[in-house]
């Protein structure tokens, strides 16, 4: 599935139920990005707020190694879009989205809880850290339906989402 296509089906998404909440997409945020092109994918504002919403779009692969690399890359470019020190109260303004078809989300869920041989072995104490601090949540994207399920990064916690 094609990071394009995931963006097509997110910004249809933010139409339909953050523009009539007061969201706006930001001029320079108005239109699809190119392939390869830098900064954040998506930007959202609400002046009533003062509060953003950045959004990185992944697509999936049936390739293994590359949904590994996409994954890993997310948080070097999370942490790429706070370009000033943050604020007392960051997070309550500023909102992080990784928005990728629902495959993903289960891959990025397994990897976090990662048991094997009944050992975790996973991230939760990074995810948990790193989810916090940058008020991350989750869009899981099925492709077929066109529909879209927010997480919070606390819902990716769970056993099951």
């Amino acid at each position: 599935m094609k990071e394009q296509d995931v963006e097509r089906v997110v910004r249809d998404y933010f139409k339909e139920e953050y523009i009539s909440k007061g969201w706006k997409l930001p001029k320079v945020a108005a239109k699809l990005k190119a392939i390869g092109q830098h900064g954040a994918d998506i930007l959202l504002y609400n002046s009533k707020y003062g509060g953003y919403i950045t959004i990185e779009v992944k697509g999936y692969s049936n390739k293994l190694e590359q949904n590994y690399n996409a994954f890993y890359s997310l948080f070097g470019q999370i942490l790429s879009r706070i370009n000033t020190i943050p604020a007392e109260g960051y997070a309550s303004k500023k909102k992080f989205v990784i928005a990728a078809p629902k495959e993903f989300v289960l891959f990025m869920h397994k990897l976090i809880h990662n048991i094997k041989n009944n050992k975790k072995n996973g991230m939760i104490g990074g995810w948990s850290l790193f989810g916090k601090a940058t008020n991350l949540h989750v869009w899981a994207v099925d492709m077929k339906s066109r529909k879209v399920i927010e997480y919070n990064w606390k819902d990716l916690l769970k056993n099951k989402i």
